[in-house]
């Protein structure tokens, strides 16, 4: 019985491993002022996916139709990473702007349900940048009338996280540039 089970076992995975996919690293930059912090501290930024570089989004639901043949059965951020973007004003490293959890979601425009794809905390001794991101996202987690409008991009890519208490209130800009590594099967 074992030996039939064992047999059973590697065939599965002899399968699986032949499945298409296809994967794709998706930009996303975000801009925070210091100014611009809640009361609490938080900053906040938001974009379109419709608005990503190179139309991001859009190409990799693509791309990945192309290679499966129709619709992804499954989506998932299998890696992350946030960097702070030469471009910013008045910062030089990620700790001076934050100082515990930063979050990346998915919000659907229609059903306003949000969706993590990562998440992870930066504070005043975090190095080196980038810095990792937990991933947190996986189709079988969305709600099935949110698939559709998110395989279109009918959705707004979410950044929030705790400010630094010297970079709350300040006239410093902080250009973030998170990467979603995403694959598709």
């Amino acid at each position: 019985m074992s030996r039939i089970l064992a047999t059973a076992v590697l065939l599965l995975c002899a399968c699986g491993s032949d499945a298409p996919s296809t994967a794709a690293a998706i930009h996303v930059p975000f801009r925070v002022l210091g100014r611009s912090a809640d009361g609490d501290g938080t900053l906040r930024d938001r974009v379109a996916a419709t608005d990503l570089p190179d139309d991001a989004w859009r190409a990799f639901v693509a791309d990945a139709r192309a290679a499966l043949g129709g619709d992804p059965a499954d989506i998932a951020v299998t890696a992350a990473a946030i960097a702070l973007a030469p471009s910013s004003e008045g910062v030089a490293r990620l700790a001076e702007v934050f100082d515990g959890p930063v979050t990346v979601r998915c919000e659907l425009t229609a059903s306003g349900r949000a969706y993590p794809l990562a998440e992870g905390l930066i504070y005043e001794r975090t190095e080196p940048e980038p810095v990792a991101l937990a991933p947190r996202f996986a189709l079988a987690d969305v709600e099935p009338d949110d698939v559709g409008p998110l395989l279109v991009g009918e959705f707004d890519v979410v950044f929030v996280g705790q400010g630094g208490g010297a970079f709350r209130g300040s006239d410093a800009r902080a250009d973030l540039s998170v990467t979603l590594e995403i694959a598709a099967r």
